[in-house]
């Protein structure tokens, strides 16, 4: 499977304090099948996600050759006191899929600090069907191209998501209230002359990447969202 993302608490000793969000491509499906796979866990109780197949992801779409804006989005509700989770997939801005989780779907609170990768494992991948952890941190790797990446601290909605799917948004801080809950946003357009691994975050909070493997030839001044 290849990784688009993966984000794990670090340092966690134990299953009460780790966290997983984890978005994959799997290979093996075929073209009329979904190709997805979302995990979505914290804390001791897994009701979360685990390698979901995402409704309306299908293979013959996301590798047609052309530009793909993809998003999901997670949201809790409460009906007489039991929470669900759902996740929703959204492709080319239009919500196209969703799937809830176990009733009763309760996250625990995780607080470590988070590592996440694009584009690669971030750590151990734990495969539940066989009890083992395979691979490692750059293991996965996405054959792929990404032109715009962005991690909000809060669920999003269909109209913000919709709106702002092939337009920039501006970042916030916590001082600053406009877009506060943008926790990272990457363009990776700082152009085919930039000779830095780094890649700017324009969340408005300083959190820049860097890309391991560097070359110069990565980059490219045209962007998907003109």
């Amino acid at each position: 499977r290849e990784v688009i993302f993966d984000c794990h608490s670090k340092a966690s000793s134990a299953l009460s304090d780790s966290a997983r969000i984890r978005l994959e491509y799997d290979t093996t499906k075929g073209a009329n099948d979904n190709c997805l796979m979302f995990t979505y866990m914290s804390g001791a109780a897994n009701n979360g996600f685990l390698g979901v197949l995402l409704p309306g992801s299908l293979t013959s779409t996301l590798t047609d050759g052309n530009w793909h804006h993809i998003a999901v989005s997670v949201k809790q509700t409460v009906v007489e006191n039991n929470p669900t989770l759902t996740a929703y997939f959204y492709l080319d801005r239009e919500r196209v899929g969703n799937i809830n989780s176990v009733p009763n779907a309760i996250m625990g609170k995780c607080n470590k600090n988070m590592v996440a990768t694009i584009g690669a494992l971030s750590t151990q991948r734990y495969e539940w069907s066989s009890g083992f952890n395979t691979g490692g941190k750059g293991y996965g790797k996405l054959n792929a191209s990404i032109d715009d990446f962005r991690f909000w601290k809060s669920e999003r909605g269909p109209e913000l998501i919709g709106r702002f799917f092939q337009e920039e948004v501006h970042g916030g801080t916590e001082a600053d209230h406009t877009n506060a809950k943008l926790g990272i946003y990457y363009k990776f357009n700082e152009g085919a002359s930039y000779s830095s691994s780094k890649v700017l975050d324009y969340s408005g909070r300083a959190k820049d990447g860097k890309v391991h493997g560097y070359k110069q030839t990565m980059r490219s001044a045209v962007s998907a969202l003109n």
